[in-house]
């Protein structure tokens, strides 16, 4: 690919906002060369890893607006030291089925046994999956179509 090209390829990239794609356009078009990758397989990976670049960057922000007091995940939560938790409810809350019907999850308990954990784990997860899905989220915003037969 001639310089003048290259640039002007960085260029648009730059423009439409896509900045992991413009850092790693070289490396990706050596990989595809030495695939011999077709151009919709080369375009896809580009594609795949500003997606994937993206997504990243949502969970940090996410999670820095979150102000969490500290890294805590699900997969770290001990149930042998806390015996009384109940595991398959914290499995299924781990599923987020409670996240698109914005539903409340609610913790109680003594000190000590693991709110502040299962609260922040439950928190990661929330971030993650609704970036996941963020693209095909609908607009919450507007009030739901109203009832003819009312």
């Amino acid at each position: 690919m001639s310089e003048i090209v290259r640039a002007r390829v960085l260029e648009h990239l730059t423009k439409l906002r896509l900045p992991a794609a413009a850092e790693r356009i070289d490396a990706l078009l050596s990989e595809a060369a030495r695939k011999e990758m077709t151009f919709v397989d080369f375009l896809d990976a580009l594609l795949r890893h500003e997606v994937d670049a993206k997504q990243r960057k949502r969970v940090a922000m996410g999670i820095s607006i979150a102000h969490f007091p500290g890294v805590k995940l699900l997969d770290d939560f001990d149930f042998k030291f806390q015996p009384s938790i109940d595991q398959r409810l914290v499995r299924e809350l781990a599923t987020g089925h409670f996240i698109p019907n914005a539903e409340n999850v609610l913790l109680f308990g003594p000190p000590g046994v693991g709110k502040t954990h299962l609260a922040i784990g439950l928190g990661h997860l929330a971030l993650h999956l609704v970036c996941d899905v963020w693209p095909e989220a609908q607009d919450t915003t507007s009030a739901p179509p109203k009832d003819e037969k009312q």
